[in-house]
């Protein structure tokens, strides 16, 4: 029976997927599937997946038609839905390699699950797990683009208190597609006007936006091209906003950065989690990567 389903979204990264697959394959037993849903790849990613197939039994592949009006939020939602195991596996990203840490990361959760009596999200770095049946019910993602989806989903979840944020050291390393300089430029500023985009559609402020960037010029986490860049590409990607669907957002997240620091109160390292939970760390059958990497912040 399968216990786990392991959700990737894939968009024309045949460069990378054959690498990312096989670094998540390669560590998962029977209670575990891979599940990729393509979002419709004009590329030769699909077959690579189909390859792979006739090597891991546990890896299943939806091919969806291409749809302009289906964004990141929405495929991984799809994902959800044809999901096997009762828990789904998401941020599984088909450019980047994991190193051996998901059977730690499950354990984790399961550790969390016997002290919490009601369905919750674990959200980490580069991971995230939740029951499928919670997922649906109190998703679902919204369909808006990539880098807007999680956050809207972590939001909505974080003002209803059924979020455990943990923190620790990032297991996945970006593998990086072929571009000049021109290519990264671009792609930079297409995925900029995805997040800004989405993130006005379910409410967030220009205002905010733009007070937001010029704080973090002033604290020196942003370049002064970056932020003077900010204003033409927040009106731009604002624009874009209003001709597509609305949603709303909890009152306590309708201004840019409110979340950071939310998450920094909420945010809790192992120990925390030890703390918090009372679970016990030596009872955690974690290898020493899995030890490093999680107990690592």
């Amino acid at each position: 029976m399968v216990k786990y389903t392991i959700s990737v979204c894939n968009y024309n990264m045949s460069e990378t997927i054959e690498h990312s697959l096989r670094s998540i394959l390669n560590q998962i037993n029977d209670e575990f599937e891979v599940l990729v849903v393509d979002d419709g790849s004009t590329d030769d990613s699909p077959e690579i997946v189909e390859s792979l197939q006739a090597e891991y039994d546990r890896l299943r592949l939806i091919r969806l038609p291409p749809d302009p009006g289906r964004h990141l939020g929405e495929t991984r939602n799809i994902g959800v839905r044809h999901a096997k195991g009762d828990h789904v596996i998401l941020q599984i990203d088909a450019d980047d390699v994991y190193e051996d840490v998901l059977k730690g990361f499950v354990e984790i959760y399961e550790r969390l699950r016997d002290h919490r009596e009601e369905a919750f999200l674990l959200r980490a770095t580069n991971l995230t797990v939740a029951p499928k049946a919670f997922l649906e019910q109190r998703g679902p993602y919204r369909n808006l683009p990539v880098g807007a989806e999680d956050l809207d989903m972590w939001r909505r979840l974080l003002a209803e208190g059924s979020v455990v944020w943990f923190v620790h050291r990032d297991p996945a390393k970006e593998i990086g597609i072929s571009e000049n300089v021109y290519g990264r430029m671009r792609s930079g500023l297409v995925r900029g006007v995805q997040v800004r985009t989405g993130e006005f559609q379910t409410g967030l402020s220009l205002l905010s936006r733009i007070r937001w960037s010029h704080r973090q010029w002033r604290s020196g986490n942003r370049d002064l091209h970056e932020h003077l860049a900010e204003l033409p590409l927040s009106a731009y990607s604002y624009l874009l906003a209003s001709a597509r669907p609305q949603y709303d957002l909890p009152d306590q997240f309708k201004r840019k950065g409110q979340i950071d620091s939310v998450a920094e109160e909420v945010s809790l390292n192992l120990a925390g989690l030890e703390a918090e939970f009372g679970i016990n760390r030596s009872e955690l059958n974690l290898t020493d990567l899995q030890d490093r990497v999680f107990g690592s912040v």
